[in-house]
């Protein structure tokens, strides 16, 4: 094998952590990974006693040889960090771990100064509700804002740290009207079709599609529904336009009508003619 490999040295400069820190002014680190096979209690003794307040967090993999595991734990707890000492079940045999540091929370002190939290802005969810809808409608289609919000207090989280989907409440449709049913046939067919597509027992004529849950896909099972029931043709866009049962059925009834006119009118006058032998 000699004979058929040619190999080649080459010298690198490396430098510690706080090298890096001081040329590139770093003010805080947030997350340090650290896994560069065996090495890492040198990584970390590169960084000066000044600039271990500086990292939050560090996630570390460590092959345990020689003690370097608990040698590495007494080092992070010594500069104030909480650990969790990790190993996967497939390398428990392996002398593999992963340590997750964590800076502890500093306890406030009696000189500390306590700033005042500001005044709230909103007195109710409502407020603050109806005042995130204006923003989005001045940012946002109709059809691309949510139908509801709901305000929590704090997040359902999983043992892993992320966002409980599960746990999360079921939110409910914006009450804004009263309930008022259907006047007209073309509105009490538009309610029927609604109430089969968005799921619900009772539509007010003054209801918006979009806040009752409704979105492109439903607009469009909404329309296919009016031209195989009624032989209403409706364009997608009038139903993103007119929002409302109401609004929306005022403009089938205008479309209607101008359809009767068109068809009622008579046949234009095309003058005398002369019949001329083919």
């Amino acid at each position: 094998m000699a004979d058929r490999l040619v190999s080649q040295q080459f010298t690198c400069q490396l430098k510690t952590l706080s090298e890096v820190i001081e040329e590139n002014a770093v003010e805080q680190i947030d997350l340090l990974k650290i896994d560069v096979e065996k090495s890492e209690l040198e990584v970390l003794r590169g960084i000066k006693e000044e600039h271990w307040q500086k990292i939050k967090q560090i996630v570390v993999e460590v092959h345990d040889r020689d003690g370097r595991l608990d040698r590495v734990i007494q080092l992070l707890e010594g500069h104030g960090y909480k650990l969790i000492v990790a190993q996967e079940p497939e390398l428990s045999k392996t002398g593999l771990y992963n340590i997750y540091a964590r800076r502890k929370l500093r306890e406030r002190s009696p000189t500390d100064k306590v700033i005042s939290p500001t005044k709230p802005r909103w007195y109710s969810e409502n407020a603050l509700i109806k005042e995130l809808r204006h923003y989005l409608k001045e940012k946002l289609p109709e059809y691309a804002i949510a139908s509801a919000f709901v305000v929590l207090s704090t997040l359902p989280l999983t043992a892993n740290g992320k966002v409980d989907r599960n746990a999360l409440p079921r939110p409910k449709a914006d009450i804004q009207h009263r309930l008022v049913p259907p006047r007209t046939q073309t509105e009490e067919i538009i309610a029927g079709i609604w109430s089969e597509v968005l799921g619900i027992e009772q539509v007010s004529i003054y209801d918006n599609f979009f806040d009752l849950g409704g979105h492109s896909l439903l607009a469009t099972q909404v329309t296919t529904r009016l031209r195989d029931r009624a032989g209403i043709e409706l364009p997608l866009r009038d139903l993103f336009a007119q929002h409302t049962l109401a609004s929306l059925a005022q403009t089938i009834e205008k479309m209607r009508l101008a359809l009767e006119q068109l068809q009622s009118a008579p046949a234009k006058e095309l003058g005398d003619r002369e019949e001329f032998e083919l």
